[in-house]
């Protein structure tokens, strides 16, 4: 079910030459059984537009609780009459996290490698050398979040074995090159 609402702003300026920068904001919502999408349009005079929110940026809608995060920033001008000029600055958003903004879930993986050597004989059969039968265990986790700082220290217990190493590379998502989100990706390698 989608249903779409409109709330007018009062208007703040009056006169054509009034330089108030804010004219009236209107609201548009439109609610489905999924998510909630909403734009604010905010007009005002002047030679440029007054842009006060960026994308991933939130703004409220009268009527709705919560807050709606901006995915896009759009702005046209037009002349009344009396050659003012206006601007009509319209923020988009949705109260549902993107799927394409989300940050991945964290993940963790098993290796099991041999516990000893391998060597070849002089006549080239392959012969494992364990020094025991019990598989040495490697785990890699990687583990999202917004620090660049490391989330373990090298050489300590962590997660049932001994943390060997950590790589840390920042990841950016775009959309249509517009940045939205940026964060780190943890990769910690740890054996037991």
């Amino acid at each position: 079910h989608t249903w779409t609402t409109t709330y007018e702003g009062a208007s703040a300026g009056t006169g054509e030459d009034d330089d108030e920068d804010n004219i009236g904001t209107k609201y548009s919502l439109s609610v489905s059984a999924d998510e909630k999408t909403a734009s604010m349009e905010v007009t005002n005079k002047g030679s440029s537009p007054s842009i006060n929110k960026n994308v991933g940026d939130t703004f409220t809608v009268p009527g709705l609780a919560g807050y709606i995060k901006c995915t896009s920033v759009k702005a046209s001008n037009s002349y009344n009459e009396h050659g003012v000029q206006s601007w009509n600055v319209t923020y988009e958003g949705t109260t549902g996290e993107d799927e394409e903004t989300s940050t991945p879930e964290n993940e963790i993986s098993f290796s099991y490698e041999l516990n000893g050597t391998t060597v070849r004989t002089i006549d080239g059969e392959f012969l494992a050398l364990r020094r025991s039968t019990t598989p040495i265990t490697k785990k890699s986790i990687v583990i999202y979040n917004d620090s660049q700082n490391s989330v373990v220290t090298i050489g300590s217990n962590y997660e049932g074995g001994i943390a060997i190493s950590e790589n840390i590379i920042k990841e950016e998502i775009s959309k249509n090159g517009v940045k939205l989100k940026s964060y780190y990706k943890h990769t910690i390698e740890v054996e037991s």
